[in-house]
């Protein structure tokens, strides 16, 4: 053994100090995960390590080099100073090798087990099989129900906000806080509807539920009907040239009654996949930060936050509009901002210091201010009487203390994404506010541009405006949070996810290919 270890020495410290540096690396990134998504969810952690990086916030990845990288790459050179300079000294280069190997050990192995109880591992893997195929169970094929739409088409506009949510309001309102950070979507929002009823002066919200708690999930929720559920290995991104393609989605429908659609966004759309899913549910066009490079609305070199700012995404919005309302087709106009992503958001130019100390309610305030004002834009417009518009948060903000200041006791307070719908045709007329959740958006946005949907189902959610229970009122919020957290057989198998073995022996998952077809009409 003695002549072994003096034969293969450098190799042996060399593959030791690759082993320490790694667990370290493991410690800091699982200390850094924690401070960064204080409420991270497994379904969330399993997606996003399993989608391509492109796209990520560069301010992201200063913070992981700055906060783990550079602390390790700094203690590795520390202890390789020490190891060199007591080299003949065997006691104290013994216990500096010691240290070395011992304490990254224990801190990784430490903070894994921190990590896997706060992430509830366990529970995660027993809910899946407890609550197994209650999504199958309920389930309504948008295949199989008769959509109808009104002669004359009304238009859309979709826009998903980031981080917002109901809570952002202040408690007289129904919100958490002292201040009110959005009092112009606050006094939108009870102007129009938000299904809250008519003996309710709060405002309401949608519950964000398991596998809808970042933004791709949330969009696919609202949009799809159902939880973007994800199997551990079985969804790598990386590789993923579909996106649930056996799914009917609203971009589906909407593309089948001859809508015109396009997706704009100020960061990349191929982020998380948000590009193939649009593209393959609705031929969307797909108008990114990538696009306005290439289209010259902005400089090439230009970059901020996540891509370019909600400033310049509602100028070009109002552009595109024009140019949409221009066609004889209807069209569905697609928004996702990116301010108000934690964390403390993007200070533009028009942001005011509202709040001392305070600058994500600082930009939450002024996305307040933007929002409010492109939509009163939008009401002078000639579209406009034809025209029904969305608001929805994606998500609950994962700002890690920006809840702090709550004044409500959060352990009994329900956080719900911001919803609103203005300028439908139709009334919600009921006394008792209506428990919403993020599928029931699917159904209820045909609904609000005059569709009559049979029987009021589509997906997993219910038409709001109806008199129909969702599943809420049939299950309640436990038993619901509950069963969508389950495993469906259904939605791996409309995921299109085939597992094929490589060259080199190890499986890879891969979705079957398809290859994508426009549902526009051929004179388009």
């Amino acid at each position: 053994m003695k002549r072994f270890i003096k034969k293969f020495k450098i190799p042996i410290i060399v593959i030791l100090g690759i082993f320490a540096v790694a667990l370290l690396i493991l410690g800091f990134g699982l200390i850094w995960m924690n401070q960064t998504w204080k409420h991270l969810s497994l379904d969330e952690l399993i997606y996003t390590l399993s989608t391509p990086k492109d796209g990520v916030d560069t301010a992201m990845i200063k913070s992981f080099i700055l906060t783990v990288l550079i602390p390790v790459l700094s203690i590795a050179i520390i202890f390789g100073i020490l190891l060199h300079r007591f080299k003949q000294d065997k006691k104290i280069k013994t216990a500096l090798t010691f240290v070395a190997l011992v304490v990254p050990l224990i801190l990784s192995a430490s903070i894994s087990i921190y990590t896997a109880r706060k992430l509830d591992v366990f529970a995660y893997v027993k809910n899946k099989e407890d609550n197994k195929d209650f999504i199958d169970h309920n389930y309504v094929d948008p295949k199989d129900v008769n959509i109808t739409f009104p002669q004359k088409k009304r238009n859309l506009i979709y826009i998903v906000v980031e981080s917002l949510e109901a809570a952002d309001a202040d408690v007289a309102n129904g919100g958490a806080f002292k201040d009110n950070y959005i009092p112009k979507l606050t006094s939108l929002a009870k102007n129009s509807e938000t299904f809250s009823g008519t003996s309710q002066k709060d405002i309401n919200g949608f519950h964000v539920l398991p596998a809808g708690t970042w933004t791709v999930a949330g969009i696919f929720s609202q949009t799809a009907g159902v939880p973007l559920q994800i199997a551990v290995n079985q969804n790598d991104m990386e590789y993923q040239n579909s996106f649930f393609p056996g799914l009917t989605t609203m971009g589906d429908v909407l593309a089948d009654a001859g809508y015109n659609q396009a997706f704009l966004l100020g960061s990349k759309a191929s982020f998380a996949g948000r590009d193939t899913y649009f593209s393959e549910h609705g031929d969307f066009d797909i108008w990114d930060y990538n696009y306005a490079k290439k289209e010259g609305w902005i400089p090439s070199d230009y970059g901020v936050f996540w891509g370019y700012e909600d400033e310049k995404l509602f100028d070009f919005a109002k552009t595109q509009l024009k140019e949409l309302s221009s066609d004889s087709e209807p069209f569905n106009l697609t928004m996702l901002t990116v301010d108000t992503h934690f964390e403390d958001g993007y200070t533009c130019r028009l942001c005011k210091d509202d709040f001392k100390n305070n600058p994500y309610g600082n930009v939450y305030r002024c996305v307040d201010r933007q929002l409010t004002s492109f939509v009163e834009w939008a009401k002078t417009q000639d579209f406009y009487e034809n025209t029904t518009i969305v608001i929805a948060g994606d998500h609950c903000t994962m700002d890690s203390d920006f809840f702090d200041n709550a004044t409500v006791d959060l352990d009994q307070y329900e956080r719900k994404g911001f919803y609103t719908v203005i300028n439908s045709p139709l009334t919600y007329n009921q006394e008792e506010k209506r428990e919403i959740l993020a599928y029931d958006l699917f159904p209820t946005t045909l609904a609000a541009l005059g569709a009559d949907i049979e029987g009021d189902r589509l997906a997993l959610g219910t038409n709001l405006y109806s008199d129909r229970e969702n599943l809420v009122g049939m299950f309640g919020l436990d038993a619901v949070t509950a069963g969508v957290s389950g495993s469906s057989t259904m939605l791996k198998e409309l995921s299109n996810i085939k597992t094929v073995t490589t060259e080199n022996g190890s499986s890879v998952v891969f979705p079957n290919p398809i290859q994508i077809q426009s549902n526009k009409p051929a004179s388009k």
